[in-house]
């Protein structure tokens, strides 16, 4: 360490750090990548040996990506510390694709040159100048990589403007208690059982699937997860909310997407909650019952050939004025069914909810032909 200190390399490398966070021209990606350019120079200059730039790599991005963020509202609401390094890794794996660079700065290190050319009888000159390309090489395709930003979600500040509605305003006791019955009903029965979980990543989620006399072994745990690829059963509502209001783009990256789920479905409703409680907000206790009311606000639905942004487009914005029957084709729409909704199968997409909440199959055809007159 006394030469790490010593060394006036290790100082430009802090202060290059500080003006690159400073400078608010750039982009967040823009600066990540100048930081990834100054970590993979110091290796391949050999400045510091493969370790210390590492170290200095992972240092300088948790640093800019949860302390010194410009994302202003992560710090009040992300405050816990194995949450903080949670959204750190998902960050730079999934969409700043830090593996790239962390490959091509191993290549550079003397000790890999020098294995290789031992085990392979390669003169060192030449093998160092081949894993110079190849490091070179691998670094500008990871840049590439992050910059075309394939898989890209939103900040905490943005994802934040979704819960605009605060929970201190939302007259639940007007809110017929059947809507969100219904809805958890057909999207998500496992809802009110996780009282401490908000995805299928949980031992709730699991047993309630596999149900708790059922014996759980190895061949029932691979299925299970195999489903969890393609089934929207094993989307829980808190993980379909997550997707809506966090993923800018490439909702189409399932693996990605289904991971951002599980984790910021943790991270951040748990987080939210814990400074909903913090700040001594009124309704703390009626959390879960408002996530479904943001649910409605921001989930979209598809209602025959017509698409809607929000399911509150469809029911209106004044969830307590709406009727049971509206709420009815508006969550059967939330699969985007194919074939679409129609006055001929709309009544038989979910029989049971119709005649547990008693619904008016009159009412429910009459809105789904004054919506195919239109």
């Amino acid at each position: 360490m006394s030469e790490l200190f010593s060394n006036n390399s290790f100082f430009i490398y802090i202060l290059a750090c500080i003006t690159i966070f400073n400078y608010s021209s750039f982009r967040e990606n823009q600066k990540i990548s100048i930081l990834y350019f100054l970590s993979f120079g110091l290796a391949f200059l050999k400045i510091f040996n493969i370790f210390t730039v590492i170290l200095f790599l992972f240092t300088s991005t948790f640093l800019f990506l949860e302390i010194l963020s410009s994302d202003t509202l992560k710090p009040n609401i992300i405050i816990k510390m194995k949450y903080k390094i949670l959204d750190f890794l998902f960050l730079i794996i999934f969409q700043y694709k830090i593996f790239y660079i962390i490959f091509s700065i191993a290549l550079t290190s003397i000790k890999v040159t020098e294995y290789i050319s031992m085990s392979f009888g390669f003169e060192l000159h030449d093998v160092r100048t081949v894993l110079q390309i190849v490091a070179t090489l691998l670094f500008i395709y990871g840049i590439i990589q992050m910059m075309s930003e394939k898989f890209k979600i939103k900040s905490i500040d943005e994802i934040m403007k979704s819960f605009d509605f605060s929970i201190n305003m939302v007259p639940f006791r007007k809110i017929d208690p059947a809507i969100f019955n219904m809805l958890i009903d057909m999207e998500d029965k496992t809802y009110r059982i996780r009282t401490k979980t908000y995805n299928f990543f949980s031992l709730e989620f699991i047993r309630y699937k596999f149900n708790k006399k059922t014996h759980i072994n190895y061949q029932k745990v691979k299925k299970y997860i195999v489903a969890t690829k393609h089934i929207r059963g094993y989307s829980t509502i808190e993980m379909q909310l997550m997707r809506t209001i966090g993923i800018i783009y490439g909702y189409e990256m399932t693996y990605t997407r289904k991971i951002y789920e599980i984790i910021y479905s943790t991270i951040f409703l748990k987080s939210l909650k814990q400074y909903y409680n913090k700040n001594t907000y009124a309704n703390t206790n009626r959390y879960k019952e408002y996530l479904l009311y943001i649910y409605l606000q921001n989930v979209n639905t598809q209602i025959g050939d017509k698409f809607y942004p929000k399911i509150t487009d469809f029911i209106g914005e004044n969830i307590k004025d709406c009727s049971k029957e509206e709420c009815y084709i508006a969550f059967s729409g939330l699969t985007h069914p194919i074939p679409p909704l129609n006055s001929t199968n709309i009544l038989y997409k979910h029989r049971s909810i119709i005649n547990k909440y008693k619904l008016s199959e009159t009412k429910i055809l009459d809105i789904m032909k004054d919506l195919e007159e239109e």
